[in-house]
């Protein structure tokens, strides 16, 4: 068993997600779930941007799994160019339905 506790990423919506799409994180830096809602005119692109409550020293590795049946149809994933010590972003390779809601799990490892 792996326990892991903290305060969880702080979490805001990206350019892609829409207008009134809302983004929660509960978990902590380590481990937790991502749930995303997509607004109206969603696209693709960056839909969530996570903010570590405590930096890692470096760009940490970050494993996502889909939750909810909508997340496994959605094609998406952690943009490895935009990894930080601090932060995180998932990205979309095609647009979110408006009014949808996506679950995933993430783990971090560093």
């Amino acid at each position: 068993h792996i326990i892991t506790n903290g305060t969880a990423p702080t979490a805001s919506v990206g350019s892609a997600s829409g207008s009134n799409s809302v983004v929660t994180i509960s978990g902590d830096d380590t481990a937790g779930t991502i749930t995303f809602t997509a607004g109206t005119n969603a696209s693709a692109g960056q839909i969530i941007t996570a903010l570590f409550n405590k930096a890692y020293a470096k760009a940490p590795h970050i494993t996502l799994t889909p939750a909810s049946s909508s997340a496994a149809s959605l094609p998406v994933y952690i943009n490895n160019a935009n990894i930080s010590g601090t932060s995180f972003e998932l990205d979309t390779v095609s647009a979110p339905v408006a009014g949808t809601t996506y679950v995933w799990y993430y783990q971090t490892i560093q």
